[in-house]
């Protein structure tokens, strides 16, 4: 045989390896329902099109840390009518950019009919500290604002973040909406 039809049949062989390695890997880690589903807290009722929101909201921000290049650059995603736009907000230290992001909401002309200011942190379950994607929503016709909370963890040996379990209700908190 030559040399260059050894060559490819151990780059095969090394490349076959290598994904067997990965998925071993992958079965030696916790599996997603070792991760809580929900919290204690009761789950809001929500209208349907304020729970899409946020759903929508939280997906967005899983999608921009998806390739796991950094944090999530805080932002805020706003729906007038059937309109809907987002402003990112960077700063450091962290907490600068999110605190810009609220400032933002408080000062804007626009009076939207849901917000959310989206920013990665971290929440403890369980006296376990879980990554996770934090959404504070916000509905005009609502008192308080609402967090909610998807949680992921990092691919083994690859590139980018995979959300563990359903979103969970955090609590609540004051409405900035009503200081429009």
């Amino acid at each position: 045989m030559s040399d260059i039809a050894l060559t490819s049949i151990g780059s095969v062989i090394v490349l076959v390896l290598m994904l067997l390695f990965v998925k071993w890997l992958d079965k030696r880690q916790k599996p997603a329902s070792f991760m809580p589903n929900a919290s204690s807290l009761p789950f809001p009722k929500l209208d349907t099109v304020f729970d899409t929101f946020i759903e929508k909201s939280l997906r967005y921000g899983m999608f921009s840390i998806s390739d796991n290049k950094g944090p999530l650059v805080p932002f805020v995603m706003i729906s007038v009518g059937a309109d809907e736009t987002i402003h990112r907000f960077v700063d450091k230290p962290y907490e600068a950019a999110l605190q810009k992001a609220e400032n933002f909401v408080r000062t804007t002309s626009v009076k939207p009919t849901f917000f959310t200011v989206v920013y990665s942190g971290n929440v403890i379950i369980g006296g376990q500290k879980n990554s996770a994607i934090i959404a504070k929503a916000f509905d005009s016709k609502r008192g308080v604002g609402l967090v909610f909370a998807q949680l992921y963890r990092p691919l083994s040996l690859s590139i980018g973040n995979q959300s563990v379990g359903l979103r969970i209700f955090l609590g609540e908190t004051p409405n900035l909406l009503s200081k429009l």
